[in-house]
């Protein structure tokens, strides 16, 4: 089975150490209106410098709908990533290893397209294989909680699925999002 590593940026050079992936998605904000001096996609470029394996940039907000001022993922970034599975992680082997900004929204979703692309090869799509490409991006992420545009347009793009993988992203963010309401924030 594909393996999945999911990191933010802060965390991507160490990932990269520690797997040697055959690809890697790298999704950043596009030029951001609100803070042009940004450092972070930088840092995302410098850290994927020296990799000796595909990567496949992308740049859109972390954004469930389509808003003034902000770029929405789109079924062209859905169709990118499918192409790059489908070049670059044949089978059902290799490591993926995708990244945003924190590793907790956008990342995780396109995680569950790409290894959702994947299960769909070797076994036709369902309510089961939804769940455990869902736990595979989970157990990865755990504390993700995935962008639903994207996990909106995995849907459309991969047969099968039915909703399936929008169950049970809605399922995991409700858990989610219970376990964090006794947590008060802190710095």
């Amino acid at each position: 089975m594909t393996a999945v590593v999911i990191t933010g940026i802060y965390g991507l050079a160490r990932a990269l150490e520690r797997t040697r992936p055959d690809l890697v998605i790298s999704i950043t904000d596009p030029d951001d209106i609100f803070d042009p001096g940004s450092r972070d996609p930088a840092r995302a470029r410098i850290a994927l410098a020296g990799v000796d394996c595909p990567v496949l940039s992308l740049a859109f907000h972390d954004v469930d709908q389509v808003l003034r001022d902000f770029i929405a993922p789109t079924l062209e970034d859905g169709r990118k990533v499918i192409a790059a599975v489908d070049a670059h992680l044949p089978g059902d082997g290799g490591t993926l290893l995708v990244h945003c900004h924190l590793g907790m929204s956008r990342s995780p979703a396109v995680a569950l397209l790409a290894l959702g692309h994947v299960a769909l090869r070797r076994e036709p799509g369902s309510a089961d294989l939804a769940g455990r490409v869902a736990d595979a991006v989970y157990a990865a992420a755990p504390g993700a909680m995935p962008n639903m545009r994207v996990v909106g347009i995995a849907e459309r793009l991969l047969d099968g699925f039915d909703g399936a993988l929008h169950a049970e992203v809605r399922k995991h963010n409700t858990r989610v999002r219970a376990s964090q309401e006794d947590q008060p924030f802190t710095w």
